[in-house]
């Protein structure tokens, strides 16, 4: 995959006119403008095939969810080097579905128990009586 690197919005911009890339990567807040999400506007208006990530320091709610509207994926800055490779090579659904605001969805209980996990017994509840191997029986 080639990369290519380019210094400011207008560039990004000037690029995203001339042809559709593999994958955008941006930071939302370049000078203080959400205009990592203009990058995903831009793409999403031109019928781009592209996968856009947008990326952030800190969680802006509204920024985020029009992200995922613009079918753009968001992750936090500190998970960027863990997850990118994942978005450059793995086939991705067409909408980011996930929460905005949680960080790790795998965190938060989702119900549900196995068989095994649940006692049968309570062992405060009952004594288990076992037969005294002094007697010689056999169980």
């Amino acid at each position: 995959m080639f990369t290519e690197a380019v210094p400011d919005f207008q560039e990004a911009y000037a690029r995203l006119s001339a042809g559709a890339p593999d994958l955008l990567v941006a930071n939302l807040r370049l000078n203080a403008n959400v205009e990592g999400l203009h990058l995903a506007y831009v793409v999403a208006s031109a019928g781009y095939a592209t996968r856009t990530l947008v990326y952030s320091d800190r969680l802006d709610l509204w920024a985020t969810r029009e992200l995922q509207r613009a079918g753009a994926f968001f992750e936090r800055r500190s998970r960027i080097a863990f997850s990118l490779p994942a978005y450059a090579q793995a086939s991705l659904p067409v909408l980011d579905r996930r929460s905005p605001a949680a960080v790790d969805r795998r965190m938060a209980f989702r119900g549900g128990r196995r068989a095994s996990d649940v006692p049968i017994f309570s062992y405060d509840a009952y004594e288990l009586i076992l037969p005294d191997s002094s007697e010689g029986s056999s169980v």
